[in-house]
């Protein structure tokens, strides 16, 4: 139930409110089930929602380094931490991950049959290519 009362926080937040006063108030909720589900992977993941923002990401740094764990074979897992880590500029990870999520699309498109990519698999790589042009790989971007 409070996991929903958080996600709601978040759905109805202002988003012209930068003291981010839901954000914080759906975290609170979030880190205080944490306590008791610290491998939740929907707790984890909206923590990383919550502080997804420039200034509140070192909110979701432990978070974001343990929840691609819960979930290997989600693309949107493997995904999710680099929101944090291209916050806070920390590139190496934000690749590392976003390869992960990449790769975990790519094995399900495989998977299922599927003709094209799928879609979780997208936005990773617009990450990838963004953490890879912010450290000078424009080559291997491209």
């Amino acid at each position: 139930m409070e996991i929903f009362q958080a996600r709601a926080l978040l759905s109805a937040a202002n988003p012209r409110d930068k003291t981010y006063a839901n954000q914080h108030q759906a975290g609170e909720i979030l880190k205080r089930l944490k306590i008791d589900h610290p491998q939740h992977p929907g707790v984890l993941h909206y923590i990383i929602h919550s502080y997804d923002f420039p200034g509140l990401a070192h909110n979701a740094l432990a978070e974001a380094k343990v929840y691609a764990g819960t979930a290997k074979n989600s693309a949107h897992a493997q995904h999710m931490p680099s929101h944090i880590f291209t916050r806070l500029g920390m590139w190496e990870s934000s690749i590392s991950s976003n390869h992960d999520s990449a790769k975990s699309a790519d094995d399900y498109t495989k998977s299922a049959n599927l003709s094209g990519h799928y879609d979780e698999g997208l936005h990773s790589i617009d990450y990838l290519m963004y953490a890879m042009l912010q450290t000078g790989r424009n080559a291997e971007a491209a």
